[in-house]
């Protein structure tokens, strides 16, 4: 058996007997059973930051009787209140009367939440089976669509145009008396994203480990908020940021990217301070990873691993030098306060890692 390659810790002699179902930890083994002596060195495990205890485990809350949610939409409704569609006709009842004003006979929109709900239906039908236009739901023969796609049962062609043109999530004459400077780019939007980050934390507990990445939502259409991410499956589209748990992948919280030129301070410490607490682990990848955001969140007593690029890398003498040289060697430093740990590990290159929760 090979000996892993770590200078700096002496080989120990130890007789072992074994076979395909012996776990000896930093052994691999081949096929057959053996007797026999070997050289072998343990690698010192990572041992986790105690100084913050976080006991809460993984799992859901808030949630309704499983009988109380024998269908898809009693889950949807979890995430979506029904007082959030109320809200939507609500706003759209005031915009339509702020570009429409009720003079010579015009009727008002009189939206109700019931009809959002059908609306929201009929665009979902109509992303899944396509037509080359929308209007063809309702003009083609009922002999020539199932009956899920016969929109003019749901809703008149009218209704559902002008309940298109005059849907709005927010009050426009808010965003409107704002300063210049201080304007959310969002808030067409915003009411919607405030929605789903207060639900989805609403009915999950999340355990200690915790990862922020970012996702692309496709989008191919003009918009100023649109981002070109050429390694991701879909490249071009909406840039989210994201915090999830880490062992049950459910995502609790989520923020559109629209301005390029923010600081990963200000990225990241905001949805931070909403989502998380004292006691948690938070995994990042490299771009996300530099001092000063571990520093923020180690004052907040919220640890973090990541992997870290190298002129982000704090300790210069570790940047600057080729070691390690050989595969599975590590070498590792901390700052003289013990509060973050640096490492480099040879994998098939070298990896730069720093870390506050481990040392």
């Amino acid at each position: 058996v090979a000996k892993a390659a770590t200078p700096s810790l002496t080989p120990v002699s130890t007789t072992y007997t074994y076979d395909l179902r012996a776990n000896i930890p930093g052994v691999a083994q081949s096929a057959g059973n053996y007797n026999g002596t070997m050289q072998f060195i343990v690698v010192p495990e990572w041992k986790e930051d105690e100084r913050v205890e976080y006991n809460r485990r993984s799992q859901p809350r808030n949630i309704p009787e499983p009988a109380l949610l024998a269908k898809p939409w009693d889950i949807f409704s979890l995430l979506i209140r029904p007082s959030f569609f109320k809200h939507i006709a609500d706003q759209s009842n005031k915009y339509f009367d702020q570009k429409q004003p009720v003079n010579d006979g015009l009727q008002r929109l009189n939206l109700q939440a019931r009809e959002i709900y059908i609306f929201l239906g009929l665009n979902l039908i109509f992303s899944l089976i396509r037509l080359t236009r929308i209007v063809y739901y309702w003009n083609l023969p009922k002999s020539a669509l199932s009956p899920k796609l016969q929109a003019a049962k749901c809703m008149s062609w009218r209704r559902y145009k002008q309940i298109k043109k005059y849907l709005h999530l927010a009050d426009i004459t808010m965003y409107e008396a704002q300063p210049a400077n201080q304007r959310d780019r969002l808030f067409r939007i915003r009411p919607l994203l405030n929605e789903v980050s207060e639900t989805f934390k609403r009915h999950w507990i999340h355990g200690r480990h915790i990862s922020f990445d970012e996702a692309m939502v496709g989008y191919k259409g003009v918009n100023p908020f649109r981002r070109n991410v050429p390694s991701k499956p879909k490249s071009v589209g909406f840039k989210l940021f994201a915090i999830c748990d880490a062992e049950k992948y459910y995502c609790s919280d989520i923020e559109v990217d629209f301005q390029s030129g923010k600081s990963l301070v200000d990225i990241i410490m905001p949805m931070v301070d909403r989502t998380l607490s004292a006691g948690h682990i938070v995994y990042f990848d490299r771009f996300y990873t530099t001092v000063d955001v571990y520093m923020q969140l180690y004052n907040r007593r919220i640890r973090a691993v990541g992997t870290c690029m190298k002129n982000r890398f704090p300790c210069a003498a570790l940047r600057n030098s080729d070691e390690p040289t050989e595969r599975g060697q590590f070498v590792i430093t901390t700052n003289e306060a013990k509060s973050i740990c640096a490492a480099a590990w040879m994998d098939s290159r070298r990896v730069l890692m720093l870390s506050t929760a481990y040392s």
